[in-house]
């Protein structure tokens, strides 16, 4: 299960796994996408599905933040999942328009101070760590 839309770096590290995995197994792995609510729904989800090894769930630091940003979740994220393994290490990267007037983090905070009603930071969803950031 992928919390995320298909096409996106989770669902295609999900898909990479499926593959090996059915290979290994010798079967078919199906990998579907639940989305909504930063990962919530799909999260949700998977904590009421049969525990028949059948069902698998990749997530990002979302599953850290989810408690802290939602006041109700369908699930508990230490008490109902098993976690397995860390699947891969992706690191973030800060981006700007070529001509912006800041050329490193220090110029950046100093930017934003001093625009702070212009200054915006786009998202693609609300609830991952990255929203969290800015």
């Amino acid at each position: 299960m992928v919390p995320f839309a298909a096409g996106g770096p989770t669902d295609v590290v999900a898909r990479t796994l499926g593959a090996a995995m059915g290979k290994t197994l010798g079967q078919t792995v199906v990998v579907e996408n639940k989305l909504g609510a930063g990962g919530t729904v799909a999260a949700g989800y998977v904590a009421k599905a049969a525990p028949d090894g059948y069902t698998f769930f990749i997530h990002h630091n979302g599953m850290a933040t989810a408690p802290a940003l939602y006041r109700k979740l369908a699930f508990d994220p230490l008490k109902d999942f098993e976690y397995v393994s860390m699947a891969v290490d992706v690191p973030m990267t800060l981006l700007a328009r070529k001509d912006f007037p800041a050329n490193n983090l220090r110029e950046l905070v100093a930017y934003v101070k001093a625009n702070q009603t212009r200054s915006t930071s786009p998202t693609p969803a609300s609830g991952p760590c990255r929203s969290c950031a800015g």
